[in-house]
């Protein structure tokens, strides 16, 4: 069994601190004001590509109004990456199927599709 892939913790950071700015109707310019640093640096760090300081990272969250637990929730952000994990998973699997086995997985998978065409 292969370990879970994870975002690294800058692309987490970014992307949550990206989600809590936009929730709040704030523009980087406007963020990276209230926090005093660089709009290009808060750029940064939303793309994940630098990680802030403590220092910086608390005039982040002070500014955006949301306590440590808020800034650090990563919930959304991990449940985003779910799907593609499912895919490298059946990826895998079909190419240690034999082509029988695709064949029967083919059959099953038409017939969930006409199932769920039939509920919806």
């Amino acid at each position: 069994m292969t370990p879970k892939k994870s975002l690294p913790i800058e692309r987490l950071l970014g992307k949550r601190i990206w989600k809590l700015r936009r929730k709040k109707k704030l523009s980087q310019k406007q963020l990276a004001k209230e926090s005093g640093i660089h709009a290009s640096f808060l750029g940064c760090i939303e793309r994940g590509e630098k990680c802030p300081t403590l220092r910086v990272l608390e005039k982040i969250r002070s500014a955006l109004g949301v306590s440590y637990t808020q800034l650090f929730d990563f919930s959304e952000e991990l449940d985003e990456e779910h799907p593609q994990r499912i895919l490298e998973k059946l990826a895998k699997l079909l190419l240690s199927l034999s082509q029988q086995d695709r064949r029967l997985l083919e059959e099953i998978l038409e017939a969930f599709e006409r199932t769920r065409g039939a509920k919806g």
